[in-house]
Formats: C-alpha cells, sequence, structure tokens
C-alpha cells in the first residue's frame, strides 16, 4: 500500500476538520478561504492566489494603523525606531517587543482615548492572561514609550502615570528573585563543574559579570592581570583584578577555537540558549541529590557579589562601579533582603579550597 503523501499547508494558513471535511482560514484574519484547496499534496492556484490577495489586503491595513498619526500603533512603530530603543541591550529588546506585540490587538486606538482609567482596565486584562511579571513589564514599557510620546509631541501626558502595579501575593511565602548563592552552594559548584561550567560561573563570581557579559568577553579583555570590559546593558566600564585562584581556572588546559574566553565541551563560542540549557542540567542534578537548594540562578551570582562587597564596607557607590550598575539604586536592590555575614575571603577561600582538592 502506497504511503499516504503529507499535506503542507501554505504559510499563514489554519485548517479546521469540521462537517466532514477541512475549511481553510487566513490565521492572522481568520477571514475564510472559499477556493477549493485541490487533491493535490499542496494547494491548488486558485487556493494560493486567493490566499496571496487575503494577506495583501491585511498588509496594507496594517500599514494604514502603523502609519496613522495619532494611533497607539503609529507610536509603537516611533518608538521601535528610536535611538533610545535601538540602544536597548539585545535581551531588554526581546522583552520590550513582546510587551508591544501583545499591544497589537488594540493598536488602532487613538492616543487622545487612552487615559489612566484605560490603563487600569488593560492592566487588570492582561494579569488575568498573563503572570504578574509580564503585566508590570507591560506597565513599565508603555510608560517609557509614552515618555517618548510626550518628548516628541505625540502626547501631551503619561497615562501610565498613577497607574500602580500588579502587587504581590501576601498570601505567598516572599521569594527573593535570583537570590544569593550560600557558601556551600559555591563550594559544590565549584567543586563538580567541569571546565565550560566552571569558568564562566568563577568569572562571575569574581567580577559579577552578567552571564551574556561573561559568554562574549574576549581574550583581549584580560590583560596584565586585569579584566576590563564594557558592559553590554548599561555601557559602562568594569575593570577587576584577576584573582589568583581565578588565574588558575583561566590556565586549566583546555581546547579553544575562538576569540572568546568561554567556550562549550566542544572548543566553540557559547550560544546563550546552549549555556542556559548546559547550566540547567547541572544545577538540576545537583537539586536532585540534595546538594544545591532550589532558586539559584547564573544571575544570583550579581546579587552573591554585591552581597559580600557591602559586608566588607563598600559603599552604593563603590558597588554600582564594580557591577557596571548605571545608577547606586540598582546596586541597593541587589544588595538588600540578604544574609551579609558571608564575606569576600570566604568566598575567596573556596576557591583556593577547590585548587588544593585537584
Amino acid at each position: 500500500m502506497a504511503k499516504k503523501s503529507r499535506v503542507i499547508l501554505p504559510k499563514g494558513v489554519h485548517r479546521v476538520w469540521a462537517k466532514t471535511k477541512y475549511y481553510y482560514y487566513h490565521r492572522s484574519t481568520k477571514t475564510k478561504i472559499v477556493s477549493d484547496f485541490g487533491n493535490r499534496e499542496t494547494a491548488s492556484l486558485e487556493f494560493l492566489l486567493e490566499l496571496q490577495q487575503i494577506e495583501a489586503d491585511y498588509k496594507q491595513v496594517q500599514y494604514e494603523i502603523k502609519n496613522k498619526v495619532g494611533t497607539l500603533g503609529f507610536l509603537i512603530e516611533e518608538y521601535k525606531q528610536s535611538g533610545r530603543f535601538r540602544r536597548l541591550a539585545p535581551r531588554s529588546k526581546e522583552y520590550y517587543l513582546s510587551n508591544l506585540d501583545y499591544l497589537d490587538k488594540i493598536n488602532e486606538m487613538a492616543l487622545i482615548t487612552i487615559d489612566a482609567t484605560f490603563i487600569r482596565l488593560l492592566r487588570n486584562q492582561t494579569f488575568k492572561e498573563k503572570k504578574r511579571s509580564f503585566t508590570n513589564h507591560l506597565l513599565a514599557v508603555m510608560s517609557a514609550m509614552f515618555q517618548y510620546g510626550i518628548e516628541y509631541g505625540y502626547m501631551t501626558n503619561n497615562p501610565r502615570t498613577g497607574v500602580k502595579s500588579v502587587p504581590k501575593d501576601k498570601s505567598q511565602k516572599a521569594v527573593i528573585k535570583n537570590r544569593a548563592w550560600s557558601i556551600s552552594e559555591q563550594s559544590i559548584i565549584l567543586k563538580t563543574a567541569k571546565r565550560h561550567i566552571l569558568l564562566p560561573v568563577a568569572i562571575s563570581l569574581y567580577t559579577g559579570l552578567r552571564q551574556g557579559d561573561v559568554l562574549n568577553l574576549h581574550k583581549n579583555s584580560i590583560k596584565d592581570g586585569w579584566l576590563e570590559v564594557e558592559t553590554s546593558k548599561t555601557k559602562q566600564i568594569v575593570k577587576w583584578p584577576i584573582h589568583p585562584d581565578l588565574q588558575d581556572i583561566l590556565n586549566i588546559p583546555h581546547e579553544n577555537n575562538t576569540v572568546f574566553v568561554c567556550v562549550n565541551s566542544r572548543g566553540d563560542k557559547w550560544t546563550s540558549d546552549g549555556f542556559k540549557t548546559s547550566f540547567h542540567r547541572f544545577k538540576t542534578d545537583l537539586l536532585e541529590k540534595k546538594l544545591i537548594n532550589k532558586g539559584l540562578t547564573f544571575h544570583g551570582i550579581r546579587r552573591t557579589v554585591a552581597t559580600t562587597l557591602r559586608q566588607q564596607g563598600l559603599s552604593n557607590e563603590q558597588i554600582a562601579t564594580a557591577l557596571g550598575h548605571s545608577s547606586p539604586e540598582t546596586t541597593n536592590i541587589y544588595s538588600k533582603d540578604v544574609d551579609l555575614t558571608e564575606t569576600m575571603a570566604k568566598v575567596y577561600s573556596i576557591f583556593g579550597a577547590k585548587k588544593n582538592e585537584k
């Protein structure tokens, strides 16, 4: 018996089985395509022509909406093209775009009709559909976009002003996001991690660099006993002396086919997703063995470093310089609500213990 061929649907087409037959729709507009699909594995010419026309009409409408001055869609497109948006870090752009895409369903709204009451209703509806973090980030992105609109004369006020973020559920136990690592957690990770995981972790522990900056660190950023780099998020220059124990880890022989300091097990540059996957598997194994506690994240290293520096008496301004924060206020967020009894000297001793055990 001949194998039945798989039907290949054109891009943007949604197929539904009902009343003993298939019905076809344009995915974005939900418009029904009336032309016969055909009896072959691919669509008929008539079907494709009708689909092409629906798509062209849809794109024309979207173009008119986005270029109609005074609408939310227009402001969104203008903001996306602005210098302040383009200067955002790649990861931040992803978050911003996901929020702005969520607003597509209301992009025909006139800016003059958007007030604080509407923003509150939007907040409440978004919270029903999405998580609290997405909702509050949406409010923050809209506020930034409205401020841009005010600056360039598209709006006279920021309707987000006075609209509160979604509060935390006080009935749930407070959980510190990206909490600091304990001494024991640092120790077990440094003792068990393989070199391709160990090096990014060690660099971050001794410098507080974000994951993205660690993975993109060039070899020429380390010279004469110092590590110097411009952070991708805040464009701040950070400079740290290379601790001898970190230097020992840097000197571990390994294959490296790149200009980058940190590479994967094959000697190639880490991708962000590749490292996240590998680090997640590594820490999941430790968690299952009950060697670390829940809530450990790579970004928590920054809180760990801020905590230890604060314990040693450094001011928020000094810690901000060390971590590449754009303001001391951000540093205060990182260095509060954590155990301040662990000192940087203890962190260094962990590296030393690990070195001596090998």
